[in-house]
């Protein structure tokens, strides 16, 4: 009853998300991985270099952290979401990159004798652990977290298309290749979709009422008496 109540929920984020899904899979299965990013990696521009360095930035640990502040003082269910989710993308990002993939290399290292790879200047870029992408968890986990709390269509595409942008910020980059974003992305919307059914974003029961309470509503009550 939750999982289906969860899909009603956040229903145009799944929609685009299946539709990113198959093209992502379409092209990983018919096009080689080194052409494909070469390809993508030949399309740049000065503005293409400073948005996606911005948009990457947005796929740091920071990025969650402060939105779990700042839903602190909106609602306590969507900053125990984000919160969940994150520790879960988190553990199962490291577990699969210092474990089953310690030894996918980045583009870097995989092209390291192909002079066609451009790099953005001034971003550091690396080597190793390259699959999967933790951008992408994070960015896939977090605006699947901000689509359950915002629910309207148009904020669950946004917050969908922003996602992705994140995510293909780091093939960009030539942090990642695509399939380690496509992995990623769907790690991503497991832990976010599975920390919602943990929290139960749609729950009316009394008992978890004051999950839908906040700290501004906490310490305004607080006040309230004491100012009569």
């Amino acid at each position: 009853m939750q999982r289906r109540v969860l899909v009603n929920t956040i229903r145009w984020y799944l929609l685009g998300f299946l539709i990113f899904a198959m093209a992502g899979g379409f092209l990983l299965v018919t096009v080689d991985k080194s052409t494909l990013h070469l390809a993508i990696n030949s399309v740049y521009s000065p503005f293409l270099d400073a948005l996606f360095v911005t948009l990457t930035a947005l796929g740091d640990a920071w990025a969650p952290t402060v939105l779990i502040i700042v839903f602190l003082f909106i609602r306590f269910r969507t900053a125990i979401h984000i919160a969940v989710s994150s520790i879960a993308g988190f553990t199962a990002t490291l577990t699969l990159k210092h474990t089953i993939f310690a030894d996918a290399l980045r583009p870097k290292m995989f092209f390291e004798h192909n002079h066609l790879l451009r790099f953005v200047p001034g971003v550091e870029i690396f080597a190793y652990n390259s699959f999967p992408s933790g951008h992408a968890v994070t960015a896939l986990a977090t605006c699947l977290c901000l689509a359950a709390h915002f629910r309207r269509a148009p904020a669950q595409i946004a917050f969908l298309i922003l996602a992705i942008l994140i995510a293909f910020s780091r093939v960009y980059l030539s942090q990642h290749f695509l399939g380690d974003i496509y992995a990623g992305a769907w790690i991503g919307l497991f832990c976010g979709a599975g920390a919602a059914v943990l929290v139960r974003v749609d729950d009316q029961r009394s008992s978890t009422a004051w999950m839908d309470g906040s700290l501004r509503s906490y310490f305004g009550h607080r006040r309230g008496p004491a100012s009569q």
